[in-house]
């Protein structure tokens, strides 16, 4: 991978990761105001359950308070230099280790069209070293590159099998079984890298013919969070839900929102133990 600093620019000076406790205003995405007991009752409706006819629960629930995540805006940027789209993506979780596909469940595309609302409480959030950030951003945008150069180089061959089909097609003849198999193999090897161009396009929130470069880290900005912890009586097995409140009109969409997170932390438990550590629990 080349040097992160080539892809991402930022104004921000970098900082220790640790919990610090704002005391003047910051940004965070505007959020519905749900009751408390309205959180509950919507948690308590997925314990599961055990049973055909009498139906016990099975699961043991805490609930936490509402807590702050930070998101880092980013805006990324074409060859000519403008500015093609933005994305946020999740600041804290970042500095954790994981692989190109859980690293796609850190984007929130839609929160873009957000509104940001400054908030005056208190409030505990993590500063992160801005190294870990720029070291996600800057693999993001060389694996997309790197897709696009590969569907570049196998561009004459797939211009030569649509070409021999218009001809095969206006003559009624038929195509060998060799010419089918070298078709399919061509047409079969873009088929990871297309799906990539799909997947970066969606969580950077671009065209999917755009060739980002790199992109500017912006400012850092506040998602509101409910986490639900849920343990198994027999077992003692855990498994988390998480809600995210940004633009959120329903509480299943809050859910909607969040299910990256909640992926993510089923796969990840170094995710899964910075959320909860963000939620004190």
């Amino acid at each position: 991978m080349s040097d992160i600093s080539s892809h991402v620019r930022t104004p921000y000076q970098a900082g220790a990761v640790q919990l610090r406790s704002w005391l003047f205003a910051m940004k965070a995405l505007e959020s519905p105001n749900f009751s408390r007991n309205d959180i509950e009752r919507y948690f308590a409706s997925k314990i599961r359950k055990k049973g055909i006819i009498k139906r016990e629960t099975s699961e043991e629930m805490i609930v936490t308070q509402l807590f702050w995540r930070p998101f880092r805006i980013v805006r990324w940027h074409s060859s000519e230099g403008g500015e093609v789209s933005t994305s946020l993506v999740d600041e804290a979780l970042c500095a954790e280790e994981m692989n190109d596909d859980e690293s796609l469940l850190l984007w929130r595309p839609k929160y873009t069209v957000v509104e940001l609302v400054e908030i005056h409480d208190a409030v505990l959030v993590e500063t992160i070293d801005e190294y870990s950030v720029k070291k996600v951003v800057d693999a993001l945008i060389k694996r997309r590159n790197d897709a696009q150069q590969r569907l570049y180089e196998l561009e004459p061959e797939v211009h030569a099998i649509q070409a021999d089909r218009r001809v095969s097609a206006s003559f009624i003849l038929p195509r060998t079984p060799g010419g089918l198999r070298r078709d399919e193999e061509i047409m079969s090897k873009r088929q990871p890298d297309l799906g990539i161009m799909l997947a970066t396009s969606i969580v950077m929130n671009c065209p999917e013919g755009s060739e980002i470069i790199e992109a500017t880290l912006d400012e850092r900005v506040l998602v509101g969070t409910v986490l639900a912890k849920y343990t198994e009586i027999e077992t003692g097995k855990s498994r988390n839900l998480h809600l995210e409140m940004p633009g959120a009109e329903t509480l299943r969409v809050a859910e909607r929102n969040a299910n990256a997170l909640t992926r993510l932390c089923s796969k990840n438990e170094n995710c899964r133990c910075r959320v909860q550590q963000q939620a004190s629990i």
